[in-house]
């Protein structure tokens, strides 16, 4: 009788985590994001400043009304022999209307890249509109010099 018990438990003891095991009704809430194309983005190149797109999506912010942000993050070098500055407030982003899409305060980078160096960073903008998107960018040390990419898409 005792081996009958202690089989009846044993078996209710392996079912309690198969039964546990499922979680389909629970949902990790990570940010949704939209890939936009920059496959056939080119490089561009300003007053020395060589300047490409690597990735673009869209970001939940982390406050209570969900904004989504368009995060850019791109790839520079510095192909001088002199430092150059770069700013990401340089950077202007126009929706489908041609409306510009306002600077989201974060951590948008920038600094004074030395000869030849190269680095990546993010910048971040309020994304309101519709796409194709233009990028454009002023250099702030010459603000009369500027390059453009037109028809950024989502993919």
């Amino acid at each position: 009788m005792n081996k009958i018990l202690i089989s009846i438990c044993c078996a209710m003891l392996l079912c309690i985590p198969i039964g546990c095991s499922q979680q389909d009704n629970v949902k990790a809430e990570l940010p949704k994001t939209e890939e936009i194309s920059v496959t056939k983005m080119k490089v561009q190149e300003i007053n020395g400043l060589s300047i490409k797109f690597n990735d673009f999506s869209t970001i939940e912010s982390g406050t209570k009304d969900k904004q989504k942000i368009l995060k850019i993050t791109a790839h520079l070098k510095n192909k001088t022999a002199s430092p150059l500055n770069y700013d990401s407030l340089g950077l202007e982003v126009y929706n489908k209307k041609g409306e510009q899409l306002t600077w989201y305060p974060s951590t948008n980078f920038g600094g004074v890249l030395a000869p030849q160096q190269e680095i990546s960073g993010d910048s971040f903008y309020e994304a309101k509109g519709e796409g194709p998107y233009t990028i454009k960018y002023k250099d702030l040390d010459k603000p009369k010099d500027s390059v453009e990419w037109k028809n950024v898409m989502l993919q």
